[in-house]
């Protein structure tokens, strides 16, 4: 199996394959990559091509960068159906939002009437299958970043078996993400900046109780402080470098940096840069079902 990870303007990919005790990594590489628009179709399907050749791999997950798509949250009345709620939440957006984006919606945790939504550019949907079916290559799943993050946590440290936990992307000068998972359902999702003094939340989706509590707790591990009492089970940190996250992770059960060569076999000749290995941690959708 071959997972393909979209991260800024590259393309992460890593081939793994069965074994008796776990899954082994076979071969794992970084390549340039422009934008996902059509008027780049033939620069990504060549560059696809090469590394599905060079992989000799023609069953695929892909991966799609947090920052290409956006999110929102919707709630749903009992008297309003969900249909004439989701066009009303539509109407709120553009023409050029409502028709360019695909919506895909999931429930979550702490209430039966409030979803959470992927917008995902259909010429991104679009490029992909054509893409893909150009170079006669099977799609095993298509995901978004911090969630194919999360079914790493399910499939590798068995996440799916706590009663909640979070998983944390950290960028230094970028975007970060959480998402607060309770009882295996979404109960929370939030886009944060690092500023000097603290972070600064830039979108907070899903349940706003005892956020300040929350935020106290993201702010004690960005800046490497003292971390508050919190009620997660086990809080799991990746981001682009390993040096910097080791820095970050108390030395703790109940936290997590997530190392994709700390549950995964890999051959012995594998050659890679062990700080940019946490990169590699939104394969996980290529793992579903999985055991490891």
């Amino acid at each position: 199996m071959l997972a393909l990870i979209q991260n800024g303007r590259k393309i992460n990919y890593l081939l793994w394959g069965p074994s008796e005790s776990s899954p082994i990594v076979e071969k794992i590489g970084s390549l340039d990559c422009p934008e996902l628009k059509f008027s780049n179709k033939k620069i990504i399907t060549e560059l696809i091509n090469n590394i599905i050749i060079s992989t000799g791999s023609h069953e695929v997950s892909f991966t799609i960068c947090n920052d290409d798509v956006f999110f929102s949250d919707l709630d749903v009345p009992e008297d309003i159906s969900f249909n004439d709620m989701f066009r009303w939440n539509q109407s709120k957006y553009s023409e050029f939002i409502s028709e360019k984006y695909s919506v895909f919606h999931y429930p979550v945790g702490f209430s039966d009437s409030s979803y959470f939504n992927i917008h995902i550019r259909k010429e991104i949907i679009s490029l992909l299958k054509d893409v893909f079916k150009e170079i006669n290559t099977n799609v095993h799943s298509i995901s978004v970043g911090i969630f194919s993050a999360d079914m790493a946590c399910r499939e590798w440290y068995g996440a799916d078996r706590l009663e909640s936990y979070m998983v944390l992307k950290l960028s230094g000068k970028g975007k970060s993400y959480l998402l607060d998972i309770n009882n295996n359902s979404l109960n929370r999702f939030i886009i944060f900046k690092k500023l000097k003094d603290g972070i600064q939340p830039l979108q907070v989706l899903g349940n706003h109780k005892e956020l300040d509590k929350l935020i106290n707790i993201v702010n004690g591990i960005v800046f490497n402080k003292k971390i508050p009492n919190h009620p997660f089970s086990k809080i799991f940190i990746y981001g682009n470098s390993k040096k910097v996250i080791d820095k970050l992770v108390p030395h703790s059960d109940n936290y997590c940096m997530l190392d994709p060569f700390s549950v995964l076999s890999h051959s012995d000749s594998l050659k890679y840069d062990k700080d940019k290995l946490l990169q590699f941690i939104e394969s996980g959708n290529s793992f579903r079902g999985i055991d490891v």
